[in-house]
């Protein structure tokens, strides 16, 4: 395996010199990376003691199938895996910032739940597929709620402006909203556009979706 991954590494390097985007030639490292080391899975409790990292990952594949049988009605069975968020894998990570919406659900298994609407599930599904980004991170399933974890949690929040900055591409969701209650006058707005190092806006409009980067 270690010497497969040297391969990668050199044919990588040699695409490089080719002229093929840097963007492309990190992914492939950090692929190979992954998998020459285990991916284990990890709980929020675990994030006491090896470290806050930026929080929890989902696998983005896990993640699609549960957002789809959503959209078709069909309540998902399956797991969610989550890993802790360590710099290498947010080179894989599709960080995504929405408005949350307590009155709508998506059950994602494990017995997670995720606060958003139709259209978002709609809009982050497009993510996933346009990305192929082997994890997401949310907000909501990233940083542990629970009550025994307060001070985990404080020091994730402090790492959101880190959190867009080391996620391979971020994701914003923009609602419909009411006249003075705009996206763009949010202050949390700001982290996602001055952090990120690339950013995709997606608009609800008129129940569809309107794209920009």
């Amino acid at each position: 395996m270690c010497a497969c991954a040297y391969c990668f590494a050199i044919e990588a390097l040699d695409i490089q010199a080719n002229g093929v985007p840097e963007l492309y030639i990190g992914r492939i490292l950090t692929l190979v990376l992954l998998l020459v080391t285990r991916d284990a899975e990890t709980e929020p409790e675990a994030l006491m003691t090896e470290g806050a990292g930026f929080g929890l990952l989902v696998g983005a594949r896990a993640l699609r199938r549960a957002l789809k049988a959503h959209l078709r009605g069909e309540a998902y069975t399956g797991r969610m895996p989550r890993y802790k968020a360590t710099q290498l894998r947010m080179q894989e990570t599709l960080a995504v910032s929405y408005r949350w919406h307590d009155e709508n659900s998506v059950h994602l298994g494990n017995d997670m739940e995720l606060n958003i609407t139709q259209w978002q599930a709609t809009a982050i599904l497009q993510g996933i597929e346009t990305t192929r980004c082997l994890y997401c991170w949310i907000d909501n399933l990233a940083i542990p709620s629970d009550r025994d974890l307060r001070t985990l949690q404080k020091t994730l929040l402090s790492r959101m402006m880190a959190v867009y900055s080391s996620a391979l591409i971020t994701l914003a969701l923009r609602s419909r909203e009411t006249e003075g209650d705009r996206y763009h006058q949010r202050v949390w707005t700001l982290q996602e556009f001055c952090a990120a190092r690339s950013l995709i806006v997606l608009t609800e409009e008129g129940g569809g979706v309107e794209g920009g980067e």
